[in-house]
Order: C-alpha cells, then structure tokens, then sequence
C-alpha cells in the first residue's frame, strides 16, 4: 500500500472529534466571553489551527463538542471548508466534562474510529503514526505519553514496558495523594489526545464512566481490563493553554508553536 493509499485508508477510518465545550472560567479575563477554543494566537484562534492540524494529517471528518457556553465556535468555524474539512456539531451541556461530551456525540461519529482531542493543547504529535499505533496495537484505546514534565499532571500516566497502560494518577495528584507505582513501569504526562475504537468502546463502557473526565474515569476502566495502550510522544511539544500563565507562553513561542498551527 502507497503512503498516498494509506492516508486515504485512515482518512476513511476516523472521525476527529475536538472537546470545546468548556466554560473557559480560569481564562474569563483574557477571553471576555468568548471561548476558550478560540484565544487568538498570533491574530488567529487556537481552534482554527487545529483544525489545519488535522487537517495537514489527511483527515476529513471533524466533530466538535461544544456546549451553550461556546455556540460562537459554530459562527466563528461553520463548516470548515476553509481548511478543507467537514466540520459537524454535537452540543452537550458543558458542565459533566469531556466524558459526556463523548458520550453525547457517539452517534454522530460515523467511522470506526475516533481521534478525540483536548480542546485546550497545543501538540506535536504524529497522528497519522498514531493511528497506525492503535490499529496494530488492537487496543479499544491508545493515548499519547510525554517524557516532558513541565505539564499540569506530569507522570501521572503509568505504562507497562510493553506499553500498556497500568493506570492514570491525575485524580491522586489533583487531591494531592501519593500512590504506589510499579518499580518496573514508565511514567509519563497525558498529552490530551487519544484514539478510541468506538465500537468496541460501547460495549465496554460503563454507566458511571459517562460523565466526568474521561482521564479519571473511563480510561481508568480500560486500563484495569489491559485495553488501553499508550504511545511515546518523546519531548515533542506539548502545552494545555487552560490557565492564563500558559497561555502567556504559547503567545510567547510563537516560532515553535506556528509550524504545528499554521499560524
């Protein structure tokens, strides 16, 4: 199969589904009122260059979750055919987090699998290598680990050496609980992004795992069951624009953060 045959393959196989539909409050200042998704950077929104992300992976299909609180992401965005994409809405309340977002959304994403995404980071991520991580991992889930520690939860993510997940410590480290690793496990930062096998993911998940933080719930769940695997993103960039010392600091590296964007 061609490289060009390949990016057709998991253009057809994924839905990127992007979680903006948060009340932004650590940010209200900054934004005044508008949504966090759409923080200008270098005079264009956050969520605008994500888009082009995804879009420079050969992805097509795009949900976004937004909430009352961020409707002018549907005004500000449309359709998407200005970065080439078909970009839909799914609407949630904004208020039971990225977990009911998804599971809000779950019937409007219409391919096998899901590429879901923090709307609130910036990355650098190979996704197309992502995908062909998950598919020949045959995980329900694959998340993307960072050796950088510099992130709001750094090593919260404990990994096996054969790379499945043992667990996510971001709940411990939020209440300030200390917790019992593996001697022989990696620990890495959460990256925000992940890849489900939505079928699949259905069958597995759980009532109570339908609200709240997928990070603390859900991805816990598939942990314990050893289906959720996890691929080393090294030191490439990573920065959670959701506080308004970080967001300082992405209008600061504009140079490092303009090839990821499109800026």
């Amino acid at each position: 199969m061609t490289i060009d045959s390949q990016k057709r393959e998991l253009s057809r196989l994924c839905t990127a589904v992007v979680f903006c539909g948060g009340q932004g409050t650590r940010l209200r200042e900054q934004l005044k009122g508008s949504a966090k998704a759409l923080a200008l950077l270098h005079h264009q929104p956050y969520l605008l260059g994500l888009l082009k992300q995804i879009a420079n992976a050969n992805l097509k299909e795009v949900l976004l979750c937004v909430s009352p609180f961020t409707k002018d992401i549907i005004t500000t965005i449309r359709g998407g055919r200005e970065v080439g994409l078909h970009v839909r809405y799914s609407i949630d309340s904004g208020l039971q987090e990225n977990a009911d977002a998804l599971w809000q959304a779950r019937n409007q994403i219409r391919t096998p699998l899901a590429l879901c995404i923090n709307g609130d980071t910036i990355f650098d991520v190979d996704l197309p290598l992502l995908l062909r991580a998950h598919l020949k991992s045959k995980a329900i889930a694959t998340m993307v680990g960072s050796e950088r520690v510099d992130q709001p939860h750094p090593d919260g993510l404990e990994v096996a050496p054969d790379n499945w997940v043992i667990d996510l410590h971001e709940w411990a480290q939020d209440l300030g609980i200390d917790v019992v690793r593996s001697t022989s496990a990696k620990c890495f930062s959460n990256s925000g992004v992940y890849v489900f096998d939505m079928r699949r993911l259905k069958r597995n998940w759980s009532p109570t795992r339908r609200v709240g933080k997928i990070e603390q719930g859900l991805l816990r769940d598939l942990a314990r069951k050893r289906q959720l695997m996890a691929m080393n993103n090294g030191h490439r960039y990573l920065l959670d624009i959701g506080t308004p010392d970080r967001l300082m600091i992405a209008r600061s590296q504009l140079a490092s953060i303009s090839p990821m964007l499109a800026l």
